[in-house]
């Protein structure tokens, strides 16, 4: 056996000399037996060793010796490369690999990486949990778009990989961006089956190998579901008014800007403002009043066309935009609304709107005065339909009393007339009969706010529930300091229950501080009250009800009015 001396420098040995023993040398280089595997048809292994503490990796090649006429192999050569270099640089690489696939599968984004020629080579298990393959499934598998921009793809290709699964699913890529060599792109999902919309984001940047080639592309892929839903939300919330569901005022300012254009021309505004919504929430609480401003969205909403912009403007407004609307256009929604009102019920007090309405039909006309001229005309509506809306809204609240058994419409005529009959015994001035008359009719108008239960109950009331009672004059005159109609008689209303000796509600006052016609008005109907059926109390004589008169006089009522009183009714 004939070595070089490379051979000795590789292997370690300080001499070797010609027709050295082959045994000899592998036994002390035992790796050297997998030489003796080499075949005519496997010419080629690798072989590694230890020396001087560092492995040494070889390539060893098989060659023969034939003699000279070629017929038959007279030996065998082993030609040896140290590929030591390469070997531990592809170790290194490994390791990197290793490194970097822990790195992503830890990540909590979905994460692929696909190579040049469409094969999945990454997939975390984030991926694993969004798309449901395994990973076992997928890598290798080729066929997949390459997503980075140089190769002119439209979009990350992971995307379509990742939803395949659902035979359903519709896609609509609503952004796609190129920031230089990545590629963003947001995915909304829409599932007919269930009609949900689901929201995904991807990115995809290049791979590069070691001599700056580009390799392959990798990709996150983030479900955005929640995040949309929450944006969706936002921009609800931003642009509506939270109770109607309607446009805001900031939405439809926007959108009188974008509108003001000769190519919507003409442009109608119609103004409206809801009455008695006020009175409403000082008669039946706020519930009943957002209930209101509800109703009047939905109707003003219903009576309009698609393409206008109906809003809330203020707390008790609402303005619609009418793009390509004429004046006699407008009016009719303006005819429709009202018939609209009118068609209502099952409401406390009926939907009463005052509308107004203007046109920009010149270009040179302001959005800005157009919508002052709508307002001013709606003004306009609401003083001529005032005293009409509040006379509906005075029925409406009677009626209630006499639906909620607060009082009967017997009770009310009897306590009128016999408050009729002091004030002519007083010889009182006709406004001030006028007065007396509308307060005899509506003196426990605050009685609508408090609650039926503690109004009909039969037993004694508690604490608690007395003072909810106590608090009905301040509702009542809250109520009449609401209707320009009632405003004459509101502080009547709050002083109905105050005694004559400074002990009533709901300010003490005493004496001729009470006024007069709420001192008649409180005998009036406490001499009814005694003589008719309760279900609280039993009925009394009339001679029993005067003495029990005689008996407060001078502690809850005006003794001087008791007088007079007596005087009538005997």
């Amino acid at each position: 056996m004939d070595v070089n001396e490379k051979f000795s420098e590789i292997f370690g040995f300080e001499k070797i000399k010609l027709g050295a023993q082959r045994d000899i040398i592998f036994s002390k280089i035992p790796e050297m037996a997998a030489l003796y595997e080499l075949t005519d048809k496997n010419k080629k292994t690798e072989i590694s060793f230890s020396k001087n503490g560092d492995r040494i990796y070889l390539q060893a090649i098989l060659s023969y010796l034939y003699s000279k006429d070629k017929k038959n192999v007279i030996g065998s050569i082993f030609i040896f490369r140290d590929i030591t270099a390469s070997k531990v640089s592809q170790q290194k690489l490994n390791e990197t690999k290793n490194l970097l696939s822990d790195i992503i599968d830890f990540l909590p984004d979905p994460t692929g990486a696909i190579d040049t020629a469409g094969r999945v080579i990454v997939w975390n298990k984030a991926m694993e949990n969004l798309s449901g393959i395994k990973k076992k499934d997928i890598l290798g598998k080729s066929g997949y778009l390459y997503s980075i921009p140089f190769y002119g793809r439209p979009r990350p290709a992971l995307l379509d990989l990742v939803l395949h699964r659902d035979l359903d699913i519709e896609k609509f890529y609503d952004r796609i961006e190129y920031m230089g060599e990545k590629i963003t792109a947001e995915a909304r999902i829409n599932n007919p089956a269930n009609k949900m919309d689901f929201y995904f984001w991807s990115i995809a940047s290049p791979l590069y190998g070691p001599e700056g080639q580009i390799i392959g592309s990798i990709e996150s892929v983030r479900d955005i579901t929640d995040r949309k839903k929450i944006e969706k939300k936002l921009i609800h919330i931003s642009f509506h008014d939270p109770l109607t569901k309607l446009y805001n005022r900031a939405f439809f300012e926007e959108e009188l800007k974008r509108l003001d254009s000769p190519r919507y021309m003409p442009i109608s505004i119609i103004m409206t403002d809801l009455n008695g919504l006020k009175l409403v929430n000082d008669a039946f609480g706020h519930d009943s009043g957002d209930n209101l401003l509800k109703q009047a969205a939905k109707i003003i909403k219903s009576c309009c066309r698609r393409v206008d912009i109906v809003a809330r403007w203020g707390g008790d407004e609402f303005v619609i935009l009418l793009p390509q609307t004429n004046t006699a256009q407008a009016l009719n929604i303006i005819e429709r609304i009202k018939k609209a009102c009118d068609k209502t019920s099952g409401l406390k007090i009926p939907v009463s709107i005052a509308l107004g309405c203007a046109t920009k039909t010149a270009e040179t006309d302001s959005a800005r005065i157009i919508l002052k001229k709508a307002e001013d005309k709606m003004y306009r509506s609401k003083l001529l339909e005032s005293k009409s809306v509040q006379n509906q809204i005075v029925k409406s609240l009677t009626n209630t009393l006499y639906e909620k058994n607060i009082e009967t419409v017997s009770h009310s005529k009897r306590v009128i007339d016999l408050s009729i009959k002091i004030g002519h015994k007083l010889k009182l001035e006709p406004d001030r009969m006028d007065e007396l008359i509308l307060h005899a009719s509506l003196h426990d108008i605050g009685k609508v706010a408090v609650r039926e239960d503690i109004i009909n109950k039969k037993g004694k009331l508690t604490d608690e529930e007395w003072h909810e009672v106590k608090k009905h004059s301040e509702a009542g005159y809250r109520i009449a300091s609401s209707s320009s109609l009632l405003v004459p008689v509101a502080e009547y209303i709050l002083a109905q229950h105050e005694w004559y000796n400074g002990s009533g509600y709901p300010r003490g006052l005493k004496g001729d501080n009470i006024p007069l016609i709420s001192r008649i008005v409180a005998i009036a109907d406490a001499y009814d009250v005694m003589i008719s059926k309760r279900s609280y109390k039993k009925i009394k004589s009339r001679q029993e009800a005067i003495e029990e008169l005689k008996k407060f006089a001078g502690t809850q009522f005006d003794p001087e009015l008791v007088k007079v009183f007596i005087e009538i009714v005997q």
